[in-house]
């Protein structure tokens, strides 16, 4: 938007310090959230100067809302897809480390770099772990309201990492029965695992490394194949089932490989 100083502008304050600029032979200057830019025109209608101002309005106008920095919620559409492509996420953002995360339909985890701050899986929708992948979820909590399912891995291991806590609410599940699939408690500060779903029979590793402790909670067991504590105290081990009955065996590791 151009706008000739040749009549007085509605914000006599403005135009005051238009006049001024001009007088100063200022090129270039900032008046509140509007950048005013001086310049000569070549042709066409001038002031007594010879120049005139170009306000460009390149923040806001005064009647938008402003951004307040970046999106930190990103949310899947209700078609869903894979977690590294664009048309997966409302917005066409694929998640960083830094953002929440909320799965509004079917989302598969399709690499090995997967990662936002917190995880949110709505009711009646799932979120999977593709054989041989990694989604590494920060200190924000994971609530799980719909289904966690994991893939069978091979040459590696299908792996959530969590650093804060896990809620699986009533009504949610989690199927980790595949071989090479793991839940992976690797957080720096005290954890929770509150299990009021259901945690399909048997989890094939749970595994704790947070030197701050894990505790359990909830209503309902969770029936693990293996359970690995390589380092910190593991409250409430009774909420844990080791082996699924029968001819199943079960193992706990304590320590690194």
């Amino acid at each position: 938007m151009k706008v000739r100083i040749l009549q007085p502008l509605k914000n006599s304050s403005l135009s005051l310090i238009l006049f001024v600029a001009f007088l100063a032979g200022i090129t270039t200057m900032v008046v509140g959230q509007t950048n005013v830019i001086l310049q000569d025109p070549g042709a066409g209608n001038k002031d007594i100067n010879n120049r005139i101002a170009t306000v460009q309005t390149d923040i806001h106008p005064a009647s938008e809302t402003p951004v307040n920095g970046p999106t930190t919620t990103i949310t899947s559409t209700t078609t869903g897809g894979t977690w590294s492509s664009t048309g997966t996420w409302t917005g066409g953002v694929v998640p960083i480390s830094s953002v929440d995360v909320i799965i509004n339909g079917p989302v598969s985890v399709n690499n090995t770099t997967a990662a936002c701050l917190s995880l949110t899986i709505n009711s009646g929708k799932t979120l999977t772990i593709n054989a041989n992948r990694i989604l590494t979820v920060g200190t924000g909590a994971v609530t799980n309201n719909g289904t966690i399912s994991f893939n069978a891995g091979t040459t590696g291991t299908s792996t959530i990492y969590l650093a804060g806590n896990l809620t699986n609410n009533s009504g949610a599940t989690i199927t980790g029965t595949a071989n090479y699939t793991q839940l992976y408690f690797d957080g720096t500060t005290a954890q929770t695992f509150t299990n009021s779903g259901t945690v399909t029979a048997p989890l094939y590793t749970m595994a704790l490394g947070n030197s701050a402790g894990l505790t359990m909670m909830g209503s309902n067991q969770v029936v693990a194949a293996r359970v690995n504590l390589y380092y910190g105290t593991l409250t409430n081990s009774n909420k844990i089932t080791l082996g699924n009955g029968g001819t199943t065996t079960a193992a706990v590791q304590i320590g690194a490989n």
